[in-house]
């Protein structure tokens, strides 16, 4: 038996409901991905932000203070820090315990990394010389969090997209009986009264 032939089989109520789950679900579960994008864009968009903002503030001081990374270990949204020379050799670093260490070399470009939450922002001097470059990464566990905050959206769009169809049709099934009681309280009268003037009112 087709799937099609199976849900014609299917009582009416059952049919309304599996349709109104289907369409609900499918809309709820394309609002959620794009409400899940959006939202991801929007955190590695405000952490690049907050990075940029501190590599600003501590670039230009860092080429000759080494004991700035004690002030940015104090920062707790960072999980790493260094600093390389102009040849990309490691001046001074840090990392959390149980995080991953920046490499000994710097590999050179620069710019946002939205999958390792990473900045790396060359410091120049006034001139435009190279100086050092700094390297930043952001503490991961805002990226976990917003994860576990949206499978909770999803699993209660999920439950939405159950119940809601249900509600509905109970809302349906009631004004549908409601309205064939009408019919019948009005034909009851017609036929004693043999007034044909008399109308039946609607459902609600």
């Amino acid at each position: 038996m087709s799937p099609f032939a199976w849900f014609k089989k299917l009582p009416l109520r059952q049919q309304f409901w599996l349709a109104g789950a289907a369409a609900g679900g499918v809309a709820l579960a394309l609002g959620s991905w794009a409400l899940a994008n959006w939202a991801q864009t929007a955190l590695h968009r405000e952490t690049h932000r907050e990075l940029a903002a501190l590599a600003a503030t501590v670039g230009p001081v860092a080429a000759d203070r080494m004991d700035l990374f004690s002030t940015l270990q104090s920062n707790p949204g960072l999980v790493a820090a260094a600093s390389y020379n102009a040849r990309g050799e490691l001046i001074a670093h840090f990392h959390r315990p149980g995080t991953e260490p920046l490499p000994q070399r710097t590999i050179g470009g620069e710019g946002f990394s939205a999958e390792r939450l990473e900045l790396v922002s060359p410091v120049r001097s006034s001139s435009g010389a190279p100086l050092i470059t700094l390297v930043l990464r952001a503490d991961p566990a805002r990226t976990q969090a917003y994860q576990r905050e949206a499978l909770l959206f999803l699993l209660g769009a999920g439950v939405l997209a159950m119940v809601l169809p249900l509600v509905a049709v109970s809302w349906l099934e009631r004004q549908a009986s409601q309205t064939l009681q009408n019919l019948a309280k009005t034909a009851g009268q017609v036929q004693k009264e043999e007034n044909f003037n008399l109308r039946a009112t609607g459902g609600g």
